[in-house]
């Protein structure tokens, strides 16, 4: 866990969407990757085709949860579409967005899921999509979304790497 209480592999795996979210969306000049807020506005002949803000656990109405915090909202003001990348959803008051929920669940050691499967929680049965089901939902190009599929199961057992030497040196301190 990093100093906010976060797993590392989990923000590492956000980060690498956010990379190829800010790649889509042509925004420019950025260097820090966990920056709360990215925003672009793109015109063509006095139109525009981009206007986008990209939020990283940045509070946002989605639900009652004490948190409220997804790990990546995407508000699209042109196509008028919200993307939630994360679990828990509920539908914000008063817009007028169409809101699609896109988990991405990969487990500590790269494993991800390779077709839908049920998950029961409190009586309630919910079907996880697939890793390649949830990222061809993601507004990029395919080359994006297949690098991708190959790159966060690689992310996420990085940081689990990186967690347990973190955590192997603070036993050998003790």
């Amino acid at each position: 866990m990093n100093k906010f209480g976060r797993i590392t592999r989990h923000d590492m795996v956000v980060t690498e969407i956010i990379k190829s979210l800010i790649k889509r969306y042509k925004i420019p000049n950025i260097t820090n990757f966990k920056a709360p807020i990215f925003s672009n506005s793109l015109k063509e002949n006095n139109q525009t085709i981009i206007n986008v803000e990209i939020l990283r656990d940045v509070c946002f109405k989605n639900s009652n949860s004490i948190q409220n915090k997804p790990d990546i909202v995407v508000i699209d003001k042109v196509k008028h579409i919200i993307r939630v990348i994360d679990n828990q959803y509920k539908d914000p008051d008063g817009r007028s967005f169409d809101v699609q929920i896109i988990p991405i669940v990969i487990g500590a050691f790269g494993r991800i899921i390779t077709k839908e499967v049920p998950h029961t929680e409190k009586d309630i049965t919910l079907t996880i999509k697939s890793l390649k089901d949830c990222l061809s939902l993601l507004p990029l190009p395919e080359t994006e979304k297949v690098h991708l599929f190959k790159k966060l199961p690689r992310k996420a057992i990085i940081g689990t790497i990186l967690s347990l030497q973190s955590w192997t040196q603070k036993f050998k301190a003790s």
